[in-house]
């Protein structure tokens, strides 16, 4: 834990801090592991909450959240599974953790406590105010009623869709309704005998004989102790919200930290953060309005099955949903037309629990990428929700997979996960052969940035081994050519062939232009 003794300013305890997190939920400690992780350990999070979160809340992981939770968390807990698991595998060799947060967030302190983050519940925040030299925020002690401020160069803010840091700031929040109210009910119960042969993630439940608006009433029961431990979600009439799931809430962390660690060490300018929103706030509009877009797929769910009649008694209902029953195994018109809107059903909900299109299609547009030697614009996917593909067009923030064979050595074995050899604070540059150029020109430059980066080469006969030229066919650039990926993973910039003696030049204008130096 960070030693942080303090001084009297103004009669009241101040206390210095390279960073100050408010608020301690999968954002604040997930930026705190993040930033430890990253070198930046002078960091106080505190929460107004006594602990981690008491009930499990947000519950699946996706690859994309887990490529960068790598290096920084050991893989443990459940896995979840998806029926199209190979495109999953195809697109990240990670795979998706069914966690609730009663688990992650717990797991995410111990990580960076260990490194020496300070974390301080039973806290509120009070007031903050910037000036030239950083910001003051006023804290009170929940227990004991003292107030203190701590000084600090950075203050994230990860307190929620209700912050009351943004609300003190005047800073404005797009808050969009779901069009229906969600209550979580925690209970215990053995529902073993109508569970048994449903091995999954979420169980739905409608209830036919109480009709409603396209919404309907059911209830969305999930095992958080294996089929002993429950949590139910009951949805019903058009009030309340959807925020955003965490791990999107997650990959902001790491794209914001990466970026203050840079800063606070001398390594990038203060424009590397004006980045930040402008690469995640577009990703996060698409991703919560996908999630909000998921739940009203259920009122489709409710007409196919006939539940979605309204002004019925509960009787007629239930009369109306088993003639519906009926009408899916008729070879009838009317038994057509109810399988027709069964399907279209599915295919909704497909999209609902298999969209791994839009967790991995995001496209970065702002100064930390390098687009000037863009010939042609990226090939987009036809079906942004379900398709993605793979590709080092800059701004695209996830590394491809591909298969390599690390070293020449007689027992060397594949690795199904190279791009992991990115990230963990550094940059990465991939060549190729007749890629020397490279290896030199990194080197120069990163001794005079006082960066990290770290150089693979990929082809016959060099340090990694293409095995099935995967990356011959997605790198985008000739085997003498560069593509640099940040220490995000994101692709920040790729040049087709090598320019020589002129690599070096290059390479350092590249990179000054990508850290906002």
């Amino acid at each position: 834990m960070s030693t942080n003794t303090g001084t009297k300013f103004n009669g009241e305890t101040q206390i210095y801090y390279d960073v100050l997190i408010i608020g301690a939920g999968p954002a604040g400690v997930g930026a705190a592991t993040f930033l430890a992780h990253l070198g930046v350990t002078r960091v106080l999070m505190m929460s107004k909450a006594n602990g981690t979160a008491d009930t499990p809340r947000a519950h699946v992981t996706n690859a994309g959240t887990m490529e960068y939770r790598q290096g920084t968390l050991p893989r443990e807990r459940m896995v979840g599974t998806a029926r199209r698991m190979e495109n999953y595998h195809t697109m990240s060799p990670s795979k998706h953790l069914e966690i609730p947060q009663t688990y992650v967030e717990p797991i995410l302190l111990k990580e960076a406590t260990k490194h020496g983050i300070t974390a301080r519940f039973d806290t509120e925040f009070l007031t903050l105010a910037e000036d030239a030299d950083g910001v003051t925020t006023q804290l009170r002690d929940c227990l004991t009623g003292a107030t203190y401020s701590v000084r600090s160069k950075f203050v994230i803010c990860a307190d929620g869709g209700q912050s009351a840091v943004m609300k003190h700031l005047g800073i404005p929040m797009h808050i969009a309704s779901t069009g229906a109210l969600a209550i979580n009910v925690l209970f215990k119960c053995d529902l073993t005998e109508f569970s048994h042969t449903r091995r999954s993630l979420i169980i739905h439940t409608f209830l036919a004989e109480m009709p409603g608006p396209a919404w309907g009433l059911f209830g969305a029961f999930r095992p958080i102790k294996l089929l002993k431990e429950w949590l139910g979600v009951l949805v019903s009439s058009p009030q309340g919200e959807k925020e955003r799931p965490t791990p999107e809430i997650i990959q902001d962390s790491y794209n914001l930290a990466w970026k203050i660690a840079y800063v606070l060490q001398g390594k990038a300018g203060l424009g590397l953060l004006d980045t930040y929103s402008v690469e995640r706030q577009p990703i996060r509009v698409g991703i919560i309005k996908r999630a909000n877009d998921g739940f009203r797929t259920y009122g489709k769910l409710r007409a196919a099955l006939g539940f979605h009649e309204p002004g019925l008694s509960p009787e007629e209902a239930a009369v109306q949903a088993r003639a519906a029953a009926v009408e899916l195994k008729e070879a009838s018109e009317r038994g057509k037309e109810r399988k027709s809107m069964w399907r279209d059903a599915l295919e909704s909900g497909d999209k609902v629990l298999n969209a791994f299109g839009i967790e991995m299609n995001h496209l970065y547009n702002s100064t930390a990428v390098w687009l000037a030697d863009e010939v042609e614009e990226p090939v987009r996917p036809k079906d942004l929700l379900m398709e993605h593909i793979p590709s080092t067009y800059p701004a695209f923030d996830v590394l491809i997979q591909f298969w390599v064979l690390a070293g020449m050595a007689e027992h060397a074995h594949p690795d199904p996960r190279p791009h992991f050899h990115a990230g963990k604070g550094a940059f990465a540059l991939f060549t190729g052969i007749g890629g020397d150029a490279w290896h030199l020109a990194a080197q120069a430059v990163a001794q005079r940035l006082g960066i990290d980066i770290n150089v693979f080469s990929i082809g016959y006969g060099q340090e990694h081994t293409d095995l099935y030229d995967e990356w011959v066919e997605r790198r985008g650039v000739e085997d003498d050519g560069a593509v640099l990926v940040r220490p995000d993973r994101s692709f920040a910039w790729r040049l087709n062939v090598s320019p020589g003696i002129g690599a070096e030049a290059k390479l350092e204008e590249v990179l000054r232009r990508v850290l906002s130096l």
